[in-house]
């Protein structure tokens, strides 16, 4: 009778450590599902980076012919995301901008962001506005932040605009993108 009660001792106790490894492996690290789905136009994968060298986060553009990078994440962006994550979040974005009829892309001032620009995507839905893709850094210079995270979608390469002295400095000049030939 000792050795019944031994062995249910041992079975119950079993079993709480068995529930309590399956709960374990259950609930301990779930998979995360991808952001971007693996159907989307656009996704992120590393590329090597022709800038600073090594690898970055590049948002690219699978299409009929093939794929192509399009934006690189080589700006620190804050808010504490890692750059796949922002990565990733952005080609979500520019998969809703594309069904939208992205046209180009830009940067602007943001009320929500009063001391930083944001590189904003126009499309035909949006009309004069600007839709953002990213919030840049508040010491960002706009045209140079756009030129370095697009610059795989420009012919060639554009004049710099580089000031050291802000209260001096020339007015930025509009620039953008234009991706309707891109697409």
């Amino acid at each position: 009778m000792a050795f019944d009660r031994l062995n249910v001792g041992l079975a119950i106790v079993g079993t709480i450590i068995g529930i309590a490894g399956l709960g374990y492996t259950i609930y301990s690290d779930p998979p995360k599902p991808p952001i971007v789905d693996e159907k989307s136009r656009f996704y992120c994968e590393l590329q090597p980076d022709p800038i600073k060298g090594g690898e970055a986060w590049s948002v690219i553009y699978r299409h009929k012919n093939g794929r192509k990078p399009w934006l690189r994440m080589v700006r620190s962006m804050g808010d504490g995301w890692d750059t796949q994550r922002r990565c990733d979040d952005i080609a979500r974005r520019l998969d809703i901008y594309r069904e939208d009829g992205l046209l180009e892309f830009s940067y602007r001032t943001d009320p929500n962001t009063p001391k930083q620009y944001v590189i904003c995507a126009k499309t035909k839905v949006s009309g004069d506005n600007c839709p953002v893709i990213l919030t840049l850094m508040p010491d960002d210079n706009p045209y140079e932040a756009l030129r370095e995270v697009a610059g795989a979608l420009l012919p060639g390469s554009l004049p710099s605009y580089q000031c050291n002295d802000l209260e001096n400095c020339p007015p930025l000049q509009p620039f953008t993108i234009t991706l309707e030939d891109q697409l």
